[in-house]
């Protein structure tokens, strides 16, 4: 019976870390694709300079 509060505050860090590590890399694949049409657009751009 005593180790019932001890598991409660484990499962409960553990839970929150994981919500931590899954926002992380939402906001690390956002970031990814944000960066990746920044990418895009300016190779688009390269191509229509050349061009031009």
């Amino acid at each position: 019976m005593k180790e019932d509060p001890a598991n409660k505050v484990r499962s409960f860090v553990s839970q929150w870390f994981r919500s931590q590590q899954s926002m992380k890399l939402s906001l690390r694949s956002m970031a990814r694709t944000k960066a990746a049409k920044r990418a895009l657009k300016s190779v688009a751009r390269a191509k229509t300079a050349k061009r031009a």
